[in-house]
């Protein structure tokens, strides 16, 4: 059995779903600002027969896509994200993205995507030998595991002084020194 369902009824349930999201939605850019990592990237779409931009900022656990007319800083502040992130920002090396003021991290899957477009249609030797190179390097991360994570015994900070009027950091050992640089 059909049932017809009216253009009208559509766009009403629609707008009540929206409406109803509004919560959920601020609550997710939210967190997503709040993030200690996001990853952030942008692709040109249709809306209308006109040019926009759909732009992506996730984390492992919630993704925000927002269409806007402009693919630079003005189409990125519309959403006032990333604007106001302030963790690591996994990206594609696009310029723009270096205007916010966060840490930036470059995306291997973009590096190899380029390697491979250098290799495929410019024939560039240097670039496959690049790319297998990168791969191997995430084969030998993969392997060894989280080691700057892995808690050790003899790089444990030393136990605070009983000095309870002493003011400033915990003096870490000379070996502790560098492996917390590594793992900031």
């Amino acid at each position: 059995m059909d049932v017809l369902v009216s253009a009208g009824s559509i766009c009403n349930v629609n707008l009540q779903a929206y409406n109803g999201l509004g919560r959920f939605e601020d609550g997710a850019k939210q967190q997503l600002i709040a993030s200690s990592v996001m990853h952030a990237d942008e692709t040109g779409i249709n809306m209308g027969g006109k040019r926009h931009w759909l732009h992506n900022v996730s984390t492992t656990s919630l993704t925000r896509l927002y269409p806007h007319e402009k693919r630079g800083r003005e189409g990125m502040d519309s959403f006032g994200v990333i604007s106001s992130f302030q963790g690591v920002l996994y990206h594609d090396h696009w310029k723009p993205y270096y205007l916010y003021d966060c840490l930036h991290s470059l995306c291997n899957a973009h590096h190899l995507r380029e390697l491979e477009r250098a290799f495929e249609q410019d024939q560039q030797q240097r670039a496959k030998a690049m790319q297998t190179c990168l791969l191997d390097i995430n084969v030998a991360v993969n392997d060894s595991g989280d080691i700057l994570n892995i808690e050790d015994p003899e790089h444990e900070r030393p136990p605070p002084a009983p000095t309870p009027n002493k003011r400033g950091r915990v003096k870490r050992s000379k070996v502790r020194k560098p492996l917390d640089l590594l793992i900031k």
